[in-house]
């Protein structure tokens, strides 16, 4: 099951997923991609704990002011 959290990193709140246990991974998206894209991938890493992230301003993390 995912579990997701908001972190803010200097002000900006960016969604984090989290999925499975194991050594990490961190799967970055490529711009304007969220962390739906990654569901298929993260299935097929059994055994690794997925970790990837909205980037501000796409997905569930919201565009910084500035």
């Amino acid at each position: 099951m995912a579990r997701e959290s908001v972190v803010t990193f200097d002000g900006t709140p960016v969604l984090v997923r989290e999925t499975g246990d194991g050594p990490p991974i961190l799967l970055i998206n490529g711009i304007g991609a969220h962390t739906a894209m990654w569901s298929v991938l993260e299935d097929a890493l059994k055994g690794f704990r997925v970790l990837s992230f909205d980037a501000p301003g796409a997905g569930r993390s919201p565009t910084p002011n500035g």
